[in-house]
């Protein structure tokens, strides 16, 4: 779910101000979430115009199962995971972060099964999710 002062457009906003040109990568289903399960709070053409003052911004559409190898060759040194725990989704992703690179969760402290899991995944990756309170929110560091 995609918000105009949402956190893609403040990291959009830092990257640009410290003139850094890395790639963010924006995935979610747009329009073609389910508006009654109250998803797709912006356009992709809205959030096209609020990012257009930072060119490395693509939006990839569609179900992240799908479109996930958008990054088939890409390293990521952060991850925002604002999403369902979906185990070969995050695996993928987690194979692709570089040593010391960073996930941030949204929800963690929010859905007791989401930490359990996140709990479980980064127990077998020799790590620990930490909890960032009041948002509720956990960060996981790769080693």
């Amino acid at each position: 779910m995609h918000h105009p002062r949402g956190h893609d457009r403040y990291l959009c906003q830092a990257l640009a101000a410290l003139k850094e040109d890395r790639r963010v990568y924006l995935f979610d289903l747009f329009e073609k979430a389910d508006p009654a399960k109250g998803r797709a709070v912006m356009s992709s053409e809205q959030i096209r115009r609020q990012l257009s003052f930072y060119p490395n911004a693509s939006l990839v559409i569609g179900d992240v199962q799908e479109t996930i190898t958008a990054l088939q060759d890409r390293q990521i040194a952060f991850l925002h995971y604002d999403n369902l725990y979906q185990q070969k989704v995050f695996a993928y992703l987690w194979s692709r972060m570089t040593s010391g690179g960073m996930v941030l969760f949204d929800n963690y402290g929010h859905v007791r099964s989401l930490s359990a899991m996140l709990d479980d995944f980064a127990a077998k990756a020799g790590t620990r999710v930490t909890y960032i309170p009041p948002f509720g929110q956990g960060l996981l560091i790769k080693p």
